[in-house]
């Protein structure tokens, strides 16, 4: 279907939130910041603790049966009666299931979850997937695109006005936030943020228009349509991808104009590690992204590198391998967020994204630190063969889902597992 106005114009739901039922309190929760790449929330599921990812590109909560409940753990044939999502390199067999959810000052009393009975997806701590997409996406849902009103089957963001994320960029440091129906308003003060609210396309994922892209030193303007459909595209905002997605064809532009592979000082892709490295003094260009109806914001170089070695940085941001109606769109991974303080308004059906210093968009601080030590997440990469992308199939039902490759628990545990990204439903 790609990024016509189609989709501006017919794609949006009316979502139920149970209104009556939703939560007003304000509470921070702290995450930890997990090698740069995934971001865990501390829950509870019937009184017990668990640490999970939390991705808003898919809607579903899900717990590994070995943390939850070790006797449905099993080596056999995943049940006719339950789910099998297939990933890059692993898959996890989902039991559904009911009980008491809690994140924060959130209760939810009756919420649906699933129990991972045969996985070989989760390491370093991760014990399960926190889904806050809309429930229309959910693997658990009768029918496509609805959730009825009188079900008793009730999820996470239903109890939710909105909600915000604070990522941090480097690795391992602290002060990752995700705040329930509210803002860190000390931190808006602070850097003075102003934010830029712009509307949902579609009420599914949560996509936004991307009218335009301007890329640095790009005189023939090459690169001012952001996907192949005329007009504005669409990107989706998606916390549990780690890189910035572009469609398939427009990256390729980009590697040949930018990355100049195959040339004596170009980048060197690693089919292996799925991603680019380049000498540490290639000049990459700023990006300007026009989202919304007027905003734009920059991402510099430095904010789409990461340090590989004392010579070399990896650049994030990779193709989009999905296929059908997703193939053409971006996807606003970690690279994005952590530049960017994020809301997303479930009530409003939008997302804003703050800017520092009274409004502008100018990217963030430069990182980069070249003292000669290869960071943990690019060690784990190098030993254990990761890639960061993949495209996943849940079960007999065909549910497209864009995900990253996940690590198999045999990798060490300095394998910087991604997990996560979005989910496709088929019309019923």
């Amino acid at each position: 279907m790609g990024c016509s106005s189609f989709i501006h114009a017919h794609s949006r739901i009316d979502l139920p939130l149970f209104r009556r039922s939703l939560s007003n309190d304000v509470s921070s929760v702290d995450l930890v910041n997990k090698k740069s790449t995934q971001y865990f929330a501390p829950v509870t599921m019937d009184g017990k603790k668990f640490n999970v990812l939390v991705d808003t590109g898919s809607s579903d909560l899900w717990f590994a049966c070995d943390a939850i409940s070790p006797s449905k753990c099993s080596n056999g044939t995943c049940p006719a009666t339950s789910r099998t999502i297939q990933y890059g390199s692993g898959s996890v067999c989902v039991e559904q299931s009911n009980g008491k959810f809690g994140l924060g000052s959130l209760v939810v009393p009756n919420a649906i979850y699933g129990v991972g009975i045969k996985s070989n997806v989760l390491v370093d701590g991760n014990q399960g997937i926190l889904g806050l997409s809309f429930p229309s996406i959910s693997v658990f849902s009768k029918r496509a695109g609805v959730v009825a009103a009188n079900s008793t089957k009730q999820y996470p963001i239903q109890f939710l006005d909105r909600f915000s994320m604070f990522l941090t960029s480097s690795e391992g440091e602290a002060g990752s936030t995700l705040i329930l129906n509210g803002e860190d308003s000390q931190r808006i003060a602070k850097d003075k943020l102003v934010g830029y609210k712009i509307p949902l396309n579609e009420t599914s994922h949560w996509t936004i228009q991307l009218r335009s892209l301007d890329v640095e030193n790009d005189p023939h303007r090459n690169f001012s349509q952001p996907c192949s459909m005329s007009g504005s595209c669409l990107a989706i905002v998606d916390s549990g991808t780690t890189f910035l997605s572009m469609p398939s064809l427009l990256f390729k532009q980009f590697a040949i104009a930018y990355l100049k592979p195959g040339t004596p000082q170009g980048c060197a892709f690693n089919t292996q590690l799925q991603y680019y490295i380049c000498p540490k003094d290639t000049a990459l260009p700023k990006l300007t992204l026009g989202l919304g109806d007027t905003a734009s914001f920059v991402l510099n170089p430095w904010d789409y590198s990461w340090v590989h070695s004392e010579t070399e940085i990896a650049v994030q941001i990779q193709r989009n391998p999905a296929r059908g109606r997703l193939a053409d769109r971006w996807i606003l991974g970690d690279t994005f967020l952590k530049v960017y303080y994020t809301t997303y308004h479930v009530t409003d059906q939008a997302v804003t994204f703050y800017c520092k210093n009274g409004g502008v968009c100018a990217g963030g601080p430069n990182l980069l630190d070249f003292d000669g030590k290869k960071p943990t997440w690019a060690l784990g990469l190098m030993i254990g063969g990761g890639c960061v992308v993949g495209i996943t199939v849940i079960g007999s039902l065909g549910y497209l889902i864009h995900r990253r490759r996940l690590a198999r628990r045999q990798r060490p545990e300095t394998e910087p597992t991604t997990y996560a990204g979005v989910v496709e439903r088929p019309s019923p």
